[in-house]
């Protein structure tokens, strides 16, 4: 056989191994992504208060909070992480009326920061709702829904 062709055969062999590490690094890669471990944080919702008082001058003033009916909202599918993001889906607590809820949130862990998001559809229009950024060892992470 030729030198050239011999130079060739060896050229074609380095460029198949090379294509063969790459696509085994993306395989790797796509497994341990999936591996990162998930975990929960107490996340607090709360609304926007639609009667504002002050107690230390009106003793029996309670604020008043908007509740789930006149946000039009069933339940919230919130996403947890920048990059790789974990989903929580959860009924829009009534008790949201008095004040704020702690509902418990999953996340991926090992990202430097979280934001989380959200949206529902209230009288037809979209509203997107956005908390953050927050660390793992914040000890409050909160949302506040209007």
């Amino acid at each position: 056989m030729p030198y050239f062709c011999q130079v060739e055969s060896h050229m074609e062999g380095i460029v198949l191994r090379r294509r063969m590490r790459a696509h085994w690094a993306t395989i790797l890669g796509l497994i341990f992504a999936g591996c990162s471990s998930v975990n929960g944080h107490p996340l607090k919702l709360m609304t926007q208060v639609a009667t504002p008082c002050n107690p230390t001058k009106d003793p029996g003033c309670h604020p008043v909070y908007v509740s789930c009916e006149q946000l039009d909202l069933r339940e919230l599918t919130l996403r947890v992480g920048v990059f790789d993001s974990e989903n929580t889906t959860v009924t829009c607590p009534p008790e949201l009326v008095n004040g704020p809820v702690t509902v418990q949130v999953s996340y991926r862990t090992g990202e430097p920061f979280y934001m989380i998001d959200t949206d529902f559809v209230r009288e037809g229009l979209t509203q997107n709702v956005s908390a953050g950024p927050f660390s793992e060892s914040d000890p409050e992470w909160q949302m506040l829904i209007r």
